[in-house]
């Protein structure tokens, strides 16, 4: 986010295509940080009502801070038929609500201007705040069958990898490769 811009167009250009990522969002002017993992490869959809993304195996998460990892929450989803949404106004959304990252196209904007949390299609809500909100910065992850890498220089993956690794057997944040290590 703040290396590579706020903008659904750069999510897209750089997740799409890709399986098993894992994205990290810090909400601004809170310690808190959400985020989910995606299994099957994120898409641009023009259509104007966007594409549901079915599968059983994705889940949501979030941290209070990062100092204190007992206050998390994991979430898996409840509907799998509405476990992800594909639009090119979006970012990365998972659930009907449950994390909705969009730009509103009233707002002439390129940037972010809707963020949203509200538990729909996942077990549990992920954070108390009501209503929109605003992030501080974003990065993605894939999540490969030993390790979880990288697409961006992570800060937010280097405080919180290694709890989302351990959720799903992966390997430490110290062992790491990041995409432009091996690109």
């Amino acid at each position: 986010g703040s290396r590579d811009g706020f903008t659904p167009k750069k999510f897209h250009e750089l997740c799409d295509d890709k399986l098993c990522t894992v994205t990290f969002i810090k909400i601004k002017e809170t310690e808190e940080i959400i985020g989910g993992y995606n299994p099957l490869k994120w898409k641009t959809s023009h259509d104007d009502y966007g594409e549901w993304g079915e599968t059983k195996d994705s889940f949501i998460f979030s941290f209070k801070n990062k100092d204190n990892f007992k206050e998390s929450i994991l979430s898996r989803v409840n509907d799998a038929s509405y476990a992800l949404f594909y639009h090119n106004r979006f970012g990365p959304t998972f659930g009907e609500s449950d994390i909705d990252i969009r730009v509103l196209p009233e707002n002439n904007s390129k940037e972010y201007d809707y963020c949203l949390c509200q538990q729909e299609s996942y077990e549990k809500e992920i954070i108390d705040t009501e209503g929109v909100f605003s992030i501080e910065d974003y990065e993605y992850a894939l999540a490969k069958a030993t390790c979880i890498v990288p697409i961006t220089r992570p800060k937010l993956l280097y405080w919180y990898g290694d709890v989302i690794g351990g959720l799903l057997g992966w390997c430490p944040t110290n062992d790491l490769l990041f995409l432009d290590q091996i690109t």
